[in-house]
């Protein structure tokens, strides 16, 4: 894993825990967050392959942190809730694609 993956991977691990702690983010400020930290990432990329990678690793991470730090459940249903949690990790990783891509093509700066 390159270190534009881990740090893809660790961006997502905090945007999601730092989305409920120490409060409760509604819907609608977590998405404009994890959208603007996508974007952001999406920035910092350098290409096709870099661009889907860390929009998926982003996408992936973010959904399991939020989604199982916000787990209020018993023991005995920890694994229909790890399936739920698998499935929208699918959907985070496409729009983690989607934000990191939209974010890779804002125009930098050139030095000249």
């Amino acid at each position: 894993m390159n270190r534009a993956s881990l740090g893809a991977a660790a961006t997502g691990t905090v945007v999601g825990l730092l989305s409920t702690f120490p409060i409760a983010l509604g819907p609608v400020p977590s998405l404009l967050v994890w959208t603007l930290a996508g974007i952001a990432l999406g920035y910092f990329t350098q290409d096709g392959k870099q661009i889907l990678w860390s929009g998926v690793l982003y996408g992936i991470f973010l959904s399991i942190f939020f989604l199982f730090s916000r787990f209020g459940g018993s023991a005995d249903k920890i694994l229909a809730y790890s399936l739920f949690v698998a499935a929208l990790s699918v959907v985070g990783a496409l729009a983690g694609i989607v934000v990191v891509f939209v974010g890779s093509k804002i125009p930098k700066k050139k030095n000249v």
